[in-house]
């Protein structure tokens, strides 16, 4: 038994599978777009190892509801204040004041939300 649990974490490095050490990969925080209220917000959903764990997006902690299954939902405004430009994704770190442990995931966000828009001129066709 132990070699078909070997040989299934070969295959799965081998295809490109790569998680945090120490992390399983079904653990990895989530991001989904979502509607709050009158606003658009960014809901970010994950586990953690106990309720004391500190959760911060892009280096600013945020409240999360839940026990060791949590969420936020960050409006998309605060989120273009604490990202850059254009971002493609956002880290999500999980501090345990306890045991002094950090672990920081990428999360990817939804094509196209923090870039900018641009104007276009209107165009006039007439026939001749």
């Amino acid at each position: 038994m132990r070699t078909i649990a070997t040989a299934a974490t070969a295959i799965f490095l081998m295809a490109g599978g790569s998680a945090p050490l120490g992390a399983e990969p079904s653990s990895a925080p989530r991001a989904k777009l979502v509607h709050c209220g009158a606003q658009d917000c960014l809901k970010i959903s994950g586990r953690r190892d106990s309720t004391s764990v500190i959760v911060r997006v892009n280096g600013e902690p945020v409240l999360v509801e839940g026990g060791t299954r949590w969420r936020t939902k960050l409006p998309v405004a605060r989120l273009r204040r604490m990202s850059p430009r254009f971002a493609r994704t956002a880290s999500v770190t999980l501090s345990n004041p306890l045991s002094s442990t950090e672990t920081t995931y990428e999360i990817d966000l939804p094509i196209g939300l923090l870039g900018g828009t641009t104007p276009l001129a209107p165009l006039e066709v007439t026939a001749w």
